[in-house]
């Protein structure tokens, strides 16, 4: 089902700076309006709402270090704004909440090609819903913590 009309528009900023010989360290900020103009499936209206399981604000800022002699670490913070949940359920206005994920790695790469690192992937474990139909249905959660190890070769 298509939408009758819709209006969207924004903005995306980012900026990265060489802070040291060593040290990059990045930025980036999103903002987002959208609007479901004239949308009626059946009974249910639509407008005036967002666009689904699009947020408003998005933003990240974190580093890449490289020690020059194979050791190298990087993190990201990365957080995402509120968001309507998914309009299938008919549902007006069901909101997903904002949320901030931290992910880390540190490492070793080798000059014949290996490359060694340990990671974290949402580091705090953060919850977070990437899709809801509506209270009391099917939902989608984020990604919980992984930590591990990965041994790569290139060649």
């Amino acid at each position: 089902v298509n939408a009758g009309n819709s209006t969207s528009y924004g903005a995306e900023l980012e900026l990265s700076y060489a802070a040291g010989a060593n040290l990059d360290v990045f930025a980036s900020i999103g903002l987002l309006e959208s609007e479901f103009e004239d949308f009626t499936v059946g009974d249910n209206d639509y407008s005036g709402q967002a666009f689904p399981l699009t947020a408003r604000q998005n933003a990240a800022v974190g580093y890449r270090y490289n020690a020059g002699d194979g050791w190298f670490s990087s993190g990201t913070m990365t957080f995402t704004g509120a968001r309507t949940g998914s309009l299938g359920s008919g549902v007006s206005g069901f909101g997903l909440g904002s949320y901030t994920v931290v992910d880390l790695e540190v490492g070793y790469q080798w000059r014949s090609g290996a490359t060694l690192v340990a990671y974290a992937n949402n580091l705090f474990d953060t919850t977070y819903f990437l899709n809801e139909s509506g209270p009391g249905s099917a939902a989608s959660l984020g990604d919980r913590r992984e930590v591990g190890v990965q041994l790569t070769y290139s060649f």
